[in-house]
């Protein structure tokens, strides 16, 4: 199971948090070698992975209960970030 944060790749496929995968070999890129495995995932998505990202059980469930993808609306204050971009 893939710990990470929900991430999208070249191709436009998406990995999420909590995710199943196969081990289909160990990792082919010189930063992951030794330290990670190569994933494939049901989307046919292949991904070199830290092993640290990785578990054999289910991840524990997000707080309060959320999903990962599921929609959310802020009902706090806006939120400025440094950048000047704001949350409504």
């Amino acid at each position: 199971f893939y710990l990470g944060q929900t991430t999208t790749v070249k191709n436009g496929k998406r990995v999420l948090h909590g995710e199943e995968g196969e081990v289909i070999g160990p990792a082919t890129i010189d930063t992951h070698i030794e330290k990670g495995v190569k994933l494939r995932f049901q989307n046919r998505c292949t991904l070199n992975l830290y092993l640290h990202n990785l578990c054999r059980e289910p991840p524990p469930a997000l707080p309060g209960g959320f999903a990962v993808g599921e929609q959310l609306f802020l009902i706090g204050p806006t939120a400025t970030f440094r950048n000047g971009r704001q949350v409504r």
